[in-house]
């Protein structure tokens, strides 16, 4: 906008910018992990998740096989609830956080389209160092995390509430709260489509999995603009009290995931939430690798 660019012109710069992305894809994605000395996921343990005698007998299992399982899992759905709530707050303020600081802030055009970015860029900065924690540093940690985050966002958007009800957002305070919620929801999000649908439905119905709960998440995606729209109309601060409901219903997901995780783990008996191990650790109730000391066990005592 600060080029007074036509719309061709934009349209250009970003395939210009796909172009690069794909050049460099075709010369860096390997073929398997085991190009870049990983694990091929063929030969990793499957204990935490559903099991797939179909595919383990080597027959194609039919669309029923393969969701009639994870509709009779009580987790699948508290996941399919955090995708709804999750996607439904990101919708809105990728499509509107612009508008709002252009109506709300009092910014130009081309300032509020530009300071938007902060939202995306602070989400894709927390996903990126909450991935690497998390595998490099601390698996434990992946409960806690879906949790705090989720509660993140809530204080986030409470504050952001605050200021608008009461008059007193200035263009700094309204930035800086619209990148807080960006860092603490999108790594959660970014969690959803893999690694939980992994956990949950393991080597055989993850892209099953995955792809029901992206589409219930961009279900949500549609209503959250047109209702963000009406709300607006009215009033900021009745947007960011629905968001802070739709934030309550994500959170309390998050928490019924991860009761519904233990309960299925000492159901299980594969091994017991956060128990001490030989090593001096702790075994997570959301690792995919089953301690040796629990492997043949049936039951937990």
């Amino acid at each position: 906008m600060h080029a007074d660019w036509t719309w061709n012109q934009i349209m250009y710069f970003c395939a210009g910018g796909l172009g690069v992305v794909f050049v460099f894809v075709c010369f860096a994605l390997k073929e398997c992990p085991e190009e870049i000395g990983g694990i091929n996921p063929n030969d990793m343990d499957d204990s935490t998740a559903l099991v797939n005698p179909e595919r383990d007998s080597g027959e194609k299992p039919t669309f029923q096989q393969l969701v009639a399982p994870l509709f009779r899992d009580p987790r699948f759905w508290a996941v399919c609830l955090m995708s709804a709530s999750l996607t439904f707050v990101r919708e809105t303020f990728r499509e509107w956080t612009a508008m709002f600081l252009k109506n709300a802030l009092h910014m130009q055009k081309d300032e509020a389209a530009t300071a938007s970015i902060v939202f995306p860029l602070a989400g894709g900065c927390a996903t990126l160092l909450a991935g690497i924690y998390l595998d490099k540093i601390d698996r434990r940690a992946r409960g806690p995390f879906l949790i705090s985050f989720c509660i993140g966002v809530l204080v986030s958007t409470l504050c952001l509430w605050l200021v608008v009800i009461t008059d007193v957002v200035t263009t700094i305070s309204g930035i800086v709260l619209i990148g807080a919620i960006g860092f603490f929801l999108v790594p959660p999000f970014s969690f959803i489509a893999g690694v939980l649908a992994v956990e949950i439905a393991g080597k055989g119905r993850e892209s099953t999995c995955s792809t029901l709960f992206e589409a219930v998440g961009y279900t949500a995606s549609v209503a959250a603009p047109q209702l963000t729209g009406i709300l607006a109309e009215k009033g900021w601060s009745l947007v960011f009290l629905m968001l802070m409901i739709v934030g309550c219903i994500g959170t309390a997901s998050v928490g019924l995931y991860w009761w519904y995780s233990i309960k299925h783990f000492r159901k299980t008996g594969l091994f017991t939430p956060l128990l001490e191990d030989p090593s001096g650790g702790k075994v997570d109730i959301f690792s995919t690798a089953v301690h040796p000391q629990y492997a043949d066990s049936k039951t937990v005592q």
